[in-house]
């Protein structure tokens, strides 16, 4: 049994989906999925479609700490890092205690091969490791080992009851300090010598625009979990052409999700743009598939 952790506002809802629906294709394992999240209401529909057609086991918790976040920061100019991104901190006011291993996901994190045999010798791992996490460290990745650590909070590995002995009642944190990337600052902080490097294979980072996914292509087909990083998303009008995102088109075509995200406004607003990228790059084969999903959907 795994236990798979989001903390999710409404705006990453249909992601969070999607994620969801990735792994549990990719798991012969029994698997619980917690989610966090702000509204739970605005959850639910998705919720109840993937128990009954999917046979998800779904735990839904609405978050009640606000209180602690007041006046958090946030960085204004990242439209996908929201006050959810600190939920994390509080993990253990909701999830069970009688879990003893977490495997905590962002909800742009999604699966593409199958996890089970990854998943299990990781978690073995953690537990012969006596560390609190496991977790990609992104200035080492490339095995320069001479770098100072610093984890990707978008997958961690988490043995619950050594987080619990850090999260205590009495454990301070500022949040309102203006770290560069939030609460990861404020986790690398807490536990820059309490964890261990994942196989970069269970978080591949893709960048849309970057070069990441020429270089890494049969990196990342052999992978295990991909993490859309960055401003640009597969579900924005700016990353929906671009050749990264076909992984996730395909996903939602395959699992047949309602692509909401992508608007006739958004399109008609950035069409003269896309067009240009698009011609640039031949992208035409993407932009015909987005249109015959958007056309399915719309006659269901």
């Amino acid at each position: 049994m795994f236990d798979i952790v989001y903390c999710i506002d409404e705006n990453f809802n249909y992601q969070c989906g999607v994620s969801i629906e990735s792994i549990n294709s990719n798991l012969e394992t029994k698997a619980t999925f917690h989610i966090i999240h702000k509204k739970k209401e605005t959850f639910l529909k998705i919720k109840n479609r993937l128990e009954i057609e999917k046979k998800i086991n779904i735990k839904l918790y609405q978050f009640q700490d606000s209180d602690k976040l007041y006046d958090a920061y946030l960085d204004s100019k990242s439209t996908q890092l929201t006050e959810a991104t600190y939920y994390r901190f509080f993990l253990s006011n909701y999830i069970p205690k009688n879990i003893e291993f977490l495997i905590f996901l962002d909800a742009d994190v999604f699966a593409i091969n199958n996890l089970d045999e990854k998943f299990l010798s990781t978690i073995n791992k953690i537990k012969k490791s006596k560390k609190t996490l496991g977790a990609l460290d992104v200035n080492n990745y490339d095995k320069d080992l001479n770098k100072e650590k610093y984890f990707n909070a978008g997958v961690m590995f988490i043995n619950y009851k050594k987080w619990r002995e850090t999260f205590t009642e009495n454990l301070k944190l500022d949040f309102k300090e203006k770290n560069s990337f939030m609460d990861q600052d404020i986790l690398n902080k807490l536990f820059n010598n309490d964890f261990f490097n994942l196989d970069p294979k269970l978080n591949v980072h893709l960048d849309i625009g970057s070069d990441t996914f020429k270089k890494w292509d049969e990196h990342i087909k052999s992978s295990f979990l991909i993490h859309y990083v960055g401003r640009n998303k597969p579900w924005n009008i700016g990353g929906v052409f671009r050749a990264e995102s076909k992984l996730f088109i395909d996903m939602i075509d395959k699992n047949n999700f309602y692509f909401s995200e992508f608007t006739t406004t958004q399109f008609l607003k950035n069409l003269i743009f896309q067009i240009k990228n698009m011609w640039k790059n031949e992208n035409f084969i993407q932009l015909i598939k987005v249109f015959l999903i958007l056309q399915k959907k719309k006659h269901e």
